[in-house]
């Protein structure tokens, strides 16, 4: 049976989910939380609106988005700090050689 269009509560995991074009995001965690679960679904219903116009994002911009999302993760205790070190430099490592490689045009 298909998903409602909207947020959804997924008791197992105490949070409320969306699928939006297909992807599967956590808008909050709580049952009684429904007005940040309403306030996050419109904020990525925005994006997804704005998305095809803009591009894909930098290099740069994309790395830090998943930094901020890593250090929130680890805030939590979902990411130990060794995997967070790792992952940290890993992904510096890619950028700091990938990051001025011209496009290639196959």
């Amino acid at each position: 049976m298909r998903r409602p269009e909207g947020p959804w509560y997924r008791a197992a995991r105490n949070a409320w989910y969306a699928t939006i074009d297909g992807r599967m995001f956590r808008l909050a965690v709580g049952k009684s939380n429904k007005h940040a679960v309403w306030m996050e679904f419109h904020r990525r219903m925005a994006e997804r609106r704005a998305a095809p116009d803009a591009g894909p994002p930098a290099l740069g911009t994309v790395a830090a988005r998943y930094f901020e999302d890593l250090a929130a993760r680890s805030s939590r205790g979902e990411v130990g700090p060794r995997t967070f070190r790792d992952y940290v430099g890993r992904v510096s490592a890619f950028i700091e050689q990938h990051a001025l490689t011209p496009g290639r045009r196959d």
